[in-house]
């Protein structure tokens, strides 16, 4: 059986999938991915098959990224609104989808729920050659609602006024933005074209989609594999279209090109760990890094300070582009890009920025952390509530903080024992949840419903 993954097209995203690819691919299923060129041979050094979809999915407002492919734009805004209103991305979309597809045969397909309206694209291929299809999420719950707190909102379940306050204030963004989008682009917004082409694709009335601030559209008809312990969401009153298939991290060492000195920086390390050095893991994710390069430079090099008021800390540093221009320390090890899980295997605390993936993978290893979601719209600032609601981690302030209040909070997540004592009991309910088991996985995907 054919599986073909469609991820978002950002590394982190596609990384996310490779746990779940796995299982299936031990489990005789014959799985692709659709990436853009510069993904395929990262894809494929993983042990999975690949093909290229290059482009954004039509509908999330990538006119001027996608028309990057096409030729330089002297007027992004003009020319953006002559995409919209020639529907260009959605036709370009829809001819590589096509091709992907037809190439490939999948029996299944997986999505990216940033790729959701591919589900309009490919709604009459589906439907004629009967290849079922889902979507994947590996962020937590993001339906708006004022019952519980969602993953963009900074709120916990006992804030009953905040999360009330955040979701009318979200709402009311939400309902503003769309109506300015409406107008600034003369009628031929986001949702309009989506509506269009959900229209002229005749797609049964039962997948009728709703609006979604995060995803742009979730539809409620469809599974979503949410790829991620559903233990660490803030209520139990989530879609039931959602099915969490738990932390199914990928075993095999992803391959990414290290370094000539890789290795035996890694071995050093390990040496330090086994002489009772305390190993402190920074990394901040490198699209993130690369936003403001500036900023986090300066957070970087405050945190490499926190080595001068403990001579038995190691810091291992991943940091993508600043290596070169970041403070240098006997005792800081930085690299460009590491393996992550090995480094997670052998550390005493982990400085991150709340990404879902690195969330997830220190829940695994029981590795307590010091969040900073240097204030970022999307999940890390939910994420970070989250860790701290489960006792597992600190929240920091990246503009308040100071080398020595750093410090402080890291050797309070060294020392505390509580830290420790409920990642372990999170870890427990995690593994007795029967419902993160393969053969349950396995046969949800197997029993996905054919498209009507």
């Amino acid at each position: 059986m054919k599986i073909l993954f469609i991820p978002f097209t950002l590394e982190s995203h596609i990384i996310s999938t490779f746990g779940f690819a796995d299982l299936l691919k031990s489990n005789k299923f014959d799985v692709h991915y659709a990436v853009p060129n510069k993904y395929i041979e990262f894809i494929k050094k993983q042990e999975f098959k690949a093909k290229s979809l290059n482009g954004f999915s039509f509908g999330y407002g990538f006119e001027e990224q996608n028309r990057r492919e096409f030729e330089e734009s002297a007027n992004p805004y003009y020319d953006g609104l002559i995409d919209r209103a020639t529907n260009r991305i959605y036709l370009d979309r829809r001819i590589k989808l096509l091709e992907v597809v037809n190439l490939i045969k999948p029996d299944i397909i997986i999505a990216d729920i940033f790729c959701s309206t591919d589900f309009i694209i490919l709604y009459p291929y589906l439907k004629k050659y009967n290849v079922r299809f889902s979507l994947f999420q590996a962020s937590y719950s993001n339906l708006d609602t004022h019952l519980y707190p969602v993953v963009d909102t900074d709120s916990v379940p006992s804030e009953k006024n905040r999360i009330l306050f955040n979701y009318l204030a979200k709402r009311l963004n939400f309902y503003l933005k769309t109506k300015y989008d409406y107008l600034k682009f003369l009628t031929k917004s986001d949702f309009s074209i989506i509506r269009k082409n959900f229209t002229n694709n005749s797609i049964n009335f039962k997948y009728s989609y709703k609006k979604n601030r995060i995803s742009k559209i979730h539809f409620p008809q469809l599974t979503y594999f949410v790829l991620l312990n559903k233990e660490m969401e803030l209520s139990d009153n989530l879609s039931e279209n959602y099915f969490y298939i738990g932390p199914i991290l990928f075993k095999r060492k992803i391959n990414f090109d290290f370094g000539l000195d890789y290795k035996s920086k890694i071995r050093e390390i390990i040496l330090k760990k086994n002489q009772n050095y305390k190993i402190i893991y920074l990394a901040f994710g490198t699209v993130i890094v690369k936003q403001n390069e500036k900023l986090f430079l300066e957070f970087v090099n405050k945190i490499v300070e926190i080595l001068d008021f403990d001579n038995d800390i190691i810091l291992v540093s991943s940091i993508g582009s600043l290596i070169d221009n970041v403070r240098v320390h006997e005792r800081h090890y930085c690299f460009s890009k590491v393996s992550q899980i090995e480094i997670l295997k052998i550390c005493d605390g982990f400085i991150t920025h709340g990404g879902t993936g690195s969330i997830n993978e220190a829940v695994e290893f029981q590795v307590p952390m010091l969040v900073y979601n240097f204030g970022l719209v999307y999940d890390h600032i939910g994420n970070s509530k989250k860790v701290v609601f489960h006792g597992i981690g600190i929240e920091g302030d990246f503009r308040k903080d100071t080398p020595k209040s750093v410090f402080q909070k890291i050797d309070l997540l060294i020392h505390n024992p509580i830290f420790k004592a409920n990642l372990s009991l999170l870890s427990k309910k995690i593994k007795m949840n029967e419902s993160y088991g393969e053969n349950n996985i396995i046969s949800k995907v197997k029993n996905l419903k054919y498209i009507e």
